[in-house]
């Protein structure tokens, strides 16, 4: 059976440590499952998948946000009216 470790598991969040020009990812980290700081090689039973990342589009974010700007427009407009 294939192990499983808390670096690619989904209730790890890796701590970092200041270098001279940027930050860098430790070798330990905080596991929500066990409340407690784990080092990244570690094993347990609660592992659990990352969700993926997907891409945003730009052209549909940038549409639904036009979407927004107009009712937000059409919503002041009628409270401008209604005073």
């Amino acid at each position: 059976m294939m192990e499983r470790f808390c670096w690619n598991c989904g209730n790890y969040r890796p701590f970092y440590e200041k270098g001279v020009c940027c930050f860098a990812k430790a070798n330990y980290g905080f596991c929500s499952k066990k409340l407690r700081v784990t080092e990244k090689h570690e094993a347990c039973g609660s592992y659990r998948t990352r969700p993926r990342a997907y891409p945003v589009k730009n052209a549909l974010l940038l549409r639904r946000l036009e979407e927004a700007v107009v009712n937000i427009s059409a919503i002041k407009e009628i409270l401008e009216e209604n005073s």
